[in-house]
């Protein structure tokens, strides 16, 4: 990762002692116009949405180029506080989703650049909720780096902003404490922090939570299939999976595509893992349809799962729908 060890912690110190005392977002040239915040906005809100209906590749083309268009309008124009507000967080809105697209991709070195500055922008509007979702998702990312207890680190920062999170934050910090103490295989931390995450779930809603509408039991049963496999058991992770991809199947999942196909990848793994090459093999299939075209980055890594099975007829199958997908 980029930014690690006294580096990092001296960025968390920044976004916090930020947050606690924002910045007066003034800036007197050139006011800009209302209907271009809330034009850009809108654009934020809906790119969130398209997640869940287009391919990933082209909805983060578009999501860079309307991510340069905010932060040019935050350079050039003029503004009073509330509208300076309003552009850092769609400015850290819509970095969040670059950052989670790439690291839904396997790219969590470019995921970090996203997520880093989706706190920053969060920070400087004082935003506490999407400062938490960012930290959140840098946790994970480091932890999929190889760099756990960096995760760990980031987490620490996260429940120092937010001691009391909404039910759907505080399930997501668990899992992602789960995840980085499972990469450290201190298997006792991970399962207490995966029944922390579901009994979060199970608490009344006290408070709206439009960043994490998608924070529910099968999100929460596809994670915890990641750990139990980070923690060597894929039997385990399998009935996980299993239980999370039934909305898949049936065409009534609450998750993205993007998301789904990452946990069929897991699936994969687990499947590999027990030597249950065929069953590798239709996940690998339920995967592809999922998109119009599967992303270069996905489609590497389904095929190097499956290169050394290639003898089997069904994973010959389906590398050859893979070559199709580039």
């Amino acid at each position: 990762m980029a930014m690690s060890g006294a580096a990092l912690r001296h960025f968390i110190r920044q976004a916090l002692a930020t947050i606690a005392d924002p910045p007066i977002l003034r800036r007197a040239d050139r006011p800009v116009a209302p209907g271009i915040v809330a034009l850009v906005e809108t654009r934020a809100r809906t790119l969130q949405e398209m997640l869940f209906v287009l391919d990933p590749a082209p909805l983060l083309s578009v999501a860079r180029t309307d991510l340069d268009l905010t932060t040019m309008v935050l350079t050039d124009n003029g503004f009073d506080p509330v509208t300076g507000t309003r552009l850092y967080l769609a400015a850290s809105e819509i970095a969040g989703l670059c950052g989670t697209i790439h690291a839904g991709l396997g790219e969590v070195a470019l995921a970090e650049g996203y997520y880093l500055g989706a706190i920053r922008a969060a920070a400087s509007a004082g935003a506490v909720q999407q400062a938490l979702t960012a930290l959140a998702n840098l946790a994970l990312d480091h932890s999929d780096a190889g760099d756990p207890g960096e995760a760990l680190t980031l987490l620490e920062a996260a429940r120092v902003l937010a001691p009391y999170p909404t039910r759907e934050m505080a399930a997501v910090l668990h899992t992602r404490a789960a995840h980085s103490h499972a990469r450290l295989n201190d298997i006792t931390a991970s399962t207490h922090a995966m029944d922390q995450a579901a009994s979060a779930l199970e608490q009344p809603s006290t408070q709206e939570s439009n960043q994490l509408g998608n924070v529910d039991e099968e999100w929460l049963s596809r994670h915890m299939g990641n750990i139990w496999l980070e923690l060597g058991q894929p039997k385990r992770a399998l009935e996980h999976f299993a239980s999370s991809l039934t909305g898949l199947s049936s065409g009534h999942s609450t998750q993205p595509p993007l998301l789904s196909a990452r946990s069929l990848l897991s699936a994969v793994d687990a499947y590999l893992a027990l030597g249950e090459i065929d069953a590798a093999a239709h996940s690998t299939h339920q995967a592809v349809t999922l998109f119009h075209r599967m992303p270069p980055g996905l489609t590497r890594q389904y095929r190097q799962r499956l290169h050394p099975h290639r003898a089997v007829p069904a994973v010959l199958e389906v590398l050859e729908r893979l070559v199709e997908a580039i």
